[in-house]
């Protein structure tokens, strides 16, 4: 009676412990689609620190450059912007390389945050001519506009940016097309 008692028993513990361990490789495949999450999260907050703290130290360096700095307050605004350009750049890639995986809106929201970022960028080189043109009376406010403008340009950027973090994949396997199940029957 008592081998009966532990069979019965070993058998509900098996019965019981078998959900789990099956339920184990899914956890994995969770916990590696978590852990790409939290890396593209990492660099997603990286680079966003990186873009916040560079265009708050050129802000603030055109800022404080006078009018008899004019040289180096435009030679700093000009490598602003190149810096700019190629973040836009690389965000603009980011958004087309998940194109397939994007639905119409999103298409419609990346086109219109391109187009505002081309006004923007636009803008921004407006204000920059002006400052080469300043005359001692119109350096300040030429300077203030085009610090204005320039963060208002990063400000379209990081949204940009959120956009194409917004259009990614969590990971590389949810790009992967599904093959249909092979169900026996063939098609002639």
């Amino acid at each position: 009676m008592n081998k009966i008692r532990q069979m019965s028993a070993s058998i509900l513990l098996a019965l019981a412990i078998g959900p789990v361990a099956a339920q184990a490789p899914a956890s994995t495949a969770s916990g590696q689609a978590k852990d790409a999450q939290t890396r593209q999260g990492t660099e997603r907050d990286a680079r966003r620190e990186d873009m916040r703290r560079e265009v708050e130290e050129a802000s603030k360096a055109i800022s404080a450059y006078s009018r008899a700095e004019r040289s180096q307050a435009l030679q700093r605004a000009r490598s602003a912007l190149d810096a700019m350009d190629r973040r836009v750049e690389d965000a603009r890639r980011a958004l087309e390389g998940g194109v397939e995986l994007r639905s119409t809106k999103a298409h419609e929201r990346r086109d219109r945050l391109l187009a505002e970022l081309r006004r923007q960028r636009a803008d921004a080189a407006e204000r920059y001519r002006a400052m080469q043109d300043a005359s001692e009376d119109t350096w300040e406010r030429s300077r203030k506009q085009f610090v204005g403008s320039y963060e208002t340009l990063a400000e379209k950027v990081r949204r940009l940016w959120d956009s194409a973090d917004e259009a990614a994949p969590a990971s590389q396997e949810e790009t992967q097309p599904v093959e249909p199940e092979e169900t026996g029957k063939r098609d002639n």
